[in-house]
């Protein structure tokens, strides 16, 4: 790899982090609970970061997914696509380099994606204070 498509790739992954944590924040505002940031990329290849987060009632990932797609338009990012919107259980939002799962309580413990990509490294990250 040239250092110049070195230097582009950090530039990228680096805008995939902050994508990750304006996400994380927009769930946090959104009442989220244990919200994970994961970077999944050196395993996945195709994603650089997910962000999973907790909600309460089926009403909550709907709400958060649109404040999601509000938020990434404002910042020149975008939904690629969008799974489970409808049940409102588990919804997905492709966001190209992150990817964001929404879930309820049961479906979390039920699919533990928090074990099943335990062996990658987390990123810590803060709510912004108002």
């Amino acid at each position: 790899m040239t250092p110049k498509a070195a230097d582009a790739a950090r530039s990228a992954l680096a805008e995939a982090r902050e994508r990750a944590l304006a996400c994380a924040r927009v769930l946090s505002d959104a009442r989220f609970r244990d919200i994970s940031v994961v970077q999944v990329g050196a395993v996945l290849q195709v994603v650089d970061y997910f962000v999973i987060g907790t909600g309460g009632a089926p009403r909550q990932p709907k709400s958060a997914a649109d404040a999601l797609e509000e938020r990434l338009g404002v910042t020149g990012g975008r939904v690629l696509g969008k799974e489970g919107y409808g049940e409102g259980r588990w919804v997905l939002l492709d966001c190209g380099d992150v990817v964001v799962h929404l879930m309820l309580e049961e479906a979390r413990g039920y699919y533990d994606l928090d074990n099943l990509w335990g062996d990658c490294p987390r990123v810590a990250w803060a709510a912004e204070s108002s």
